[in-house]
């Protein structure tokens, strides 16, 4: 799930409480873009078999969220929900937000099986609702660097509770240039400075290091060892 599936359109906002977007339900789109991007992941998230996406959730969200008391959390770009269903396993209030609503459905269908209550919310990230000071956990991964996206960040920033924090992991530019990309993945220290000089905020880790992606399942080009960005920053 990377950051060109989404775009800078009109919103559709649909909040849902445990367990109940049926896969049918879809989301009136505003433009013949947004529908495209909606059918694009709905089919790589749900029905494209050499496409599998990770039902484990990310190792490093794992290792900070355990660290900290449950409240509440967003996972931005939440798929089949892989991270969501983990984080309200271990206690948190979790939202997620996905334009795919049939990658949603299928979420809500397994927290429904594993008896969890999550917030399903089927919408661009650009359009959500993000609050203000509402979230002690917001979950970033796989989703992009931010390039071409102030306002999200703007918006994460905000609603980011004091003391909470920020997971994002997401692929360096070497790796991109090793799958012939040469504009895709982040640069070094890109994701860096856009908390090294801002006092509201305490990166307490910054990473560029060789590691798997884990965002897919199997035997697929990703599943191999390549240079990644961890970042994890406070909001002060």
């Amino acid at each position: 799930m990377f950051a060109t599936r989404h775009v800078l359109l009109g919103a559709l906002l649909v909040l849902l409480g445990s367990a109940t977007l049926s896969a049918q339900q879809r989301p009136a789109t505003t433009s013949p873009r947004l529908e495209q991007e909606r059918q694009r992941w709905n089919r790589s998230l749900t029905r494209d078999t050499a496409y599998k996406f990770n039902r484990q959730p990310n190792a490093l969200l794992m290792e900070v969220a355990k660290g900290r008391k449950p409240g509440k959390a967003l996972d931005v770009g939440m798929g089949q929900g892989r991270n969501t269903l983990f984080l309200a396993r271990q206690g948190w209030d979790v939202t997620g937000v996905d334009i795919a609503d049939e990658a949603v459905a299928e979420a809500q269908a397994e927290a429904k099986r594993q008896n969890l209550r999550i917030n399903a919310v089927v919408s661009p990230m650009e359009s959500f609702t993000y609050g203000t000071n509402r979230y002690d956990l917001v979950a970033f991964v796989y989703e992009g660097c931010f390039e071409g996206q102030p306002e999200v960040l703007a918006n994460i920033r905000k609603a980011l509770k004091p003391g909470g924090v920020l997971v994002f992991e997401f692929f360096h530019r070497e790796a991109g240039i090793e799958m012939n990309r040469p504009d895709f993945g982040c640069l070094s220290g890109a994701v860096q400075s856009l908390f090294a000089n801002d006092a509201g905020f305490k990166i307490l880790r910054y990473e560029e290091k060789m590691g798997i992606p884990d965002f897919r399942s199997g035997s697929n080009k990703y599943n191999r060892p390549m240079k990644l960005v961890y970042c994890v920053v406070q909001k002060q």
